[in-house]
């Protein structure tokens, strides 16, 4: 997990640090958006959430997930522990992670005029951030960190 966790978190923050779907070469945008929406999605189920429909629902993991609970730590509890607010921008963002990681067309803009979630990924990437502080790092008495802050560490 030493190795693993710190590839994720820095897969969820690369849109952020390194470019946007504007940015000269859109490639390059597009690969940061789709890194930092699966890692966002893998995290989120780590600590126990999915989305069901459009709600947030509890993860119940399978037989071969690593989860918070291999870690005698409770998953997040959706109600208590998250805004209205919050659960919307997460909404958004699964709903977003779940179209960009399979070919499928989001009729839900067309229908509704829904944004598609590219506008909740800062937000959910500090919502994910925190919830993993909270619940995986802090009660283990480690610090977040992503591979920069490991490399970091080295020098």
């Amino acid at each position: 997990m030493h190795v693993h966790m710190p590839w994720k978190i820095s897969q969820l923050r690369a849109y952020i640090k390194y470019g946007t779907l504007d940015s000269k070469d859109r490639k390059i945008g597009a690969a940061l958006d789709l890194s930092t929406s699966v890692a966002g999605r893998m995290l989120l189920e780590f600590l126990g959430i999915r989305l069901g429909g459009e709600s947030l629902k509890k993860k119940t993991p399978t037989n071969h997930d690593i989860w918070i609970k291999h870690f005698d730590k409770e998953p997040v509890n959706i109600k208590a522990e998250l805004k209205d607010e919050d659960q919307k921008v997460l909404i958004d963002f699964l709903h977003r992670s779940n179209k960009i990681a399979h070919v499928t067309y989001d009729f839900r803009m067309e229908d509704d005029g829904k944004r598609d979630g590219h506008e909740s990924i800062p937000d959910a990437v500090r919502i994910i951030e925190r919830l993993l502080k909270d619940h995986f790092y802090t009660p283990l008495g480690l610090e977040l960190l992503d591979c920069d802050d490991l490399e970091t560490m080295k020098r």
